[in-house]
């Protein structure tokens, strides 16, 4: 039996998976009906104030979420995640006029509250995994988390614009909070897990040991690294796919809905087979070759005019991306104190969440000088660049991996690395 089908063989994991699906379909279903309910009342201006509001949250949330989770547990954070969306959506559902409209007021309301349950779930959810999986399945575990963001895409996308359509913003919202609840309600048959840091002391000494930790911890601080690049410029084609879909293919908005919904289908894959790419060819030297193959695949999706490669490039820029992160997420896990893991996994992803705010703008910029196919060439070869130069200088990254009961060994040998901890 392969370790996907024993991880679905889980009953834990398995309510947990329903519940990380519903929120990522939840997320989908609601962004859609709020950007075309403000849009209908305002302006794209609107549009873009509310993808700032869902957005901020992360930024300032995802540092004490994961402190939060090392010491209370994530359970409670995953409960208010499903509960906090549930009830903004249905409150959503009032606030829509009879034209369909919402007021601009309301609508960030509403989207702040669902923008900060989101950035509530995803550290905690992390670290849940990690508690209630054996370790020799953990990478398969970690895999199909992937799941909750693919087929957010897939379905809650397309859900969220049919629903739109059928009966407007008020109908979308209403799903959305169903959606939400039956999320919620998969927590709460969760298991309970408590938190395993015990030490008191403020929020900035408990991050602070986290980042002397993090000093301490080199192949730690490569995939934190890699992963920063990955957000910076892996990330690049997302913002450009309308100009590519626009300028290079001459597909319009239709090729531009192709090439967005078909992104799903990559991390769905992923989400099947990234821990036996990780089993085949070690999980340090797949995150580098992942990242290399994105970044060559990236810089071809810039060049190709014909619609039909560009999916399928999307979708392997999309596996390869989602796969690259189930690999580091593993391994950063396994090399992190599991007393500190939270705390550990929200520096790595409030540093990826800044590089992707910086990558778009900067892409964003330089497309609007260069055109999307010589701003994806030039980040493909950055990327190239930069893996080569940390393979160079830090050559363990290619022989790191974890054993069967999910620790860290470099060339086959045990492995630890950072000041010694109690508890991990």
């Amino acid at each position: 039996m392969s370790t996907v089908a024993e991880v679905f063989r889980l009953g834990p994991y398995r309510r947990f998976l329903v519940a990380a699906v519903c929120t990522g379909v939840g997320v989908w279903i609601f962004q859609t009906a709020i950007y075309w309910a403000a849009l209908q009342s305002g302006s794209t201006g609107t549009v873009g104030l509310l993808v700032a509001v869902i957005s901020l949250p992360s930024l300032i949330l995802t540092l004490p979420a994961g402190l939060l989770t090392d010491r209370a547990g994530p359970f409670r954070l995953l409960l208010l995640g499903g509960v906090a969306p549930t009830i903004a959506c249905a409150v959503g559902v009032a606030l829509v006029g009879s034209d369909g409209t919402i007021a601009p007021e309301s609508a960030a309301a509403v989207t702040l509250v669902v923008g900060t349950a989101y950035a509530l779930w995803n550290v905690p959810a992390l670290v849940y995994v990690t508690r209630i999986v054996e370790p020799r399945l953990l990478g398969s575990a970690i895999g199909l988390m992937v799941l909750q963001y693919g087929i957010g895409r897939m379905v809650g996308g397309g859900l969220g614009g049919a629903l739109v359509s059928a009966g407007g913003a008020g109908l979308a919202f209403g799903v959305s909070a169903v959606v939400f609840g039956l999320g919620a309600i998969a927590v709460l048959t969760l298991p309970r897990v408590s938190g395993l840091e015990t030490r008191a002391g403020s929020t900035v000494r408990g991050m602070v040991e986290a980042v002397r930790w993090l000093r301490l911890a080199p192949v730690t601080l490569v995939l934190v690294l890699l992963g920063a690049t990955a957000s910076f410029l892996s990330y690049a084609y997302i913002p450009l796919l309308g100009a590519i879909s626009r300028d290079v293919i001459g597909a319009g908005s239709s090729g531009l809905g192709t090439l967005t919904a078909t992104s799903g289908i990559g991390m769905f894959v992923s989400a099947l087979t990234a821990n036996s790419v990780g089993v085949r060819i070690r999980r340090g030297r797949g995150v580098v070759a992942m990242l290399v193959v994105g970044a060559v695949a990236m810089a071809a999706l810039g060049a190709s005019s014909i619609l039909a490669v560009s999916v399928i490039l999307v979708v392997l820029v999309a596996y390869v991306g989602s796969t690259r992160s189930s690999l580091a997420m593993l391994l950063m896990q396994s090399l992190t104190p599991a007393r500190m893991r939270g705390r550990v996994a929200s520096l790595a992803d409030f540093v990826g969440q800044v590089m992707a705010i910086l990558g778009s703008l900067l892409v964003g910029a330089l497309a609007a000088s260069w055109g999307p196919t010589a701003v994806l060439a030039a980040a493909g070869g950055l990327i190239v660049a930069v893996a080569v130069v940390t393979v160079l200088i830090a050559p363990r990254i290619l022989a790191m991996d974890v054993d069967r009961e999910a620790r860290p060994v470099a060339g086959g040998r045990p492995y630890s690395e950072g000041r010694p901890t109690s508890g991990g």
